[in-house]
């Protein structure tokens, strides 16, 4: 068993933050490549938005530290806020702009397509 599925079975709080506002769900979207594990944290309760009042969200760590664009696209798929902006004033499209693991694949062009749909 995964240790995340055995959290969240033994009753851990998918939208808990830590002291500097990262949850589960941004962790698991900034630096797991997986996307079953995200989808996992959205299924047991995670907030997909959470910490948009902060300029924080896991849709922004996905952009900024994941080379995979799958868990872009399933944070996306669960009504992730593609404009929400950081603190920085920045969206997704702005942020994936300095992820040169992500830029160096396809998913690079499969998210920046979405900013003109």
């Amino acid at each position: 068993m995964k240790r995340s599925n055995y959290c969240l079975t033994a009753g851990a709080n998918p939208n808990a933050l830590t002291k500097y506002g990262i949850s589960p769900l941004h962790g698991a979207a900034g630096w797991n490549k997986d996307p079953k594990v995200v989808l996992e944290l959205i299924e047991s309760g995670a907030k997909v938005n959470i910490g948009i009042e902060v300029g924080r969200t896991p849709i922004h760590e996905a952009a900024k530290w994941n080379s995979n664009s799958k868990v872009i696209f399933a944070l996306i798929d669960n009504n992730a806020d593609i404009f929400a902006t950081n603190s920085k004033g920045e969206n997704i499209f702005d942020i994936i702009e300095t992820n040169e693991k992500l830029k160096s694949t396809d998913g690079y062009w499969d998210v920046r397509e979405l900013q003109f749909r």
